[in-house]
């Protein structure tokens, strides 16, 4: 068994995140792409007044489009991840974010040496599978398994009351 917490630091090329990035997207890729070109024949074909569809459209898709951008301009990415007990935090802009393992919907190898974890809020995580053992793998899909059990759904639903108490509280003292 591994310790708890530990650190990785690596690097990603294109076809490391673009691979994960394009398997990920599949489902809804020919429906985003279908809907960005339909918008932008409508607003150039047929009435410009139509633009704001076509920035809906660019809206709505925001998340495949900077996934793509990001792999065109940058050749490699650092990342620099720490594994806790509970979450993974992960380096973005010079800021550690961190996401709970127990709402991790997915950890899958689209590419032969990168494991690529989806968690429910979008984020997702390219892991290089050199620079991660087994068993830390392995710790982290047992933390998401754990987490759609009846007893990690209650859990979640129980962190989501208190911070929303929390943060009812902040606003009360805000407003006084």
């Amino acid at each position: 068994m591994s310790k708890i917490p530990f650190h990785l630091q690596y690097e990603l090329n294109r076809r490391q995140r673009l691979i994960p990035h394009m398997r990920i997207w599949i489902t809804y890729g020919p429906s985003v792409l279908i809907f960005l070109v339909g918008s932008l024949f409508v607003v150039l074909a047929v009435k410009w007044w139509l633009f704001p569809l076509f920035l809906f459209a660019l809206w709505f898709s925001r998340g495949f489009l900077v996934g793509l951008i990001d792999v065109v301009i940058h050749p490699k990415k650092s990342m620099d991840i720490v594994v806790e007990e509970n979450a993974i935090g992960f380096l973005s802009g010079g800021e550690r974010w961190f996401i709970r393992l127990d709402c991790i919907l997915r950890i899958d190898r689209f590419c032969e040496d990168t494991w690529t974890i989806y968690h429910d809020n979008g984020t997702v995580i390219n892991i290089l599978a050199v620079a991660i053992a087994d068993d830390q793998v392995q710790h982290i899909k047992d933390a998401a398994e754990a987490g759609k059990s009846p007893e990690g759904v209650k859990a979640a639903v129980e962190r989501g009351r208190r911070i929303l108490e929390l943060r009812q509280e902040e606003r009360r003292k805000l407003k006084k």
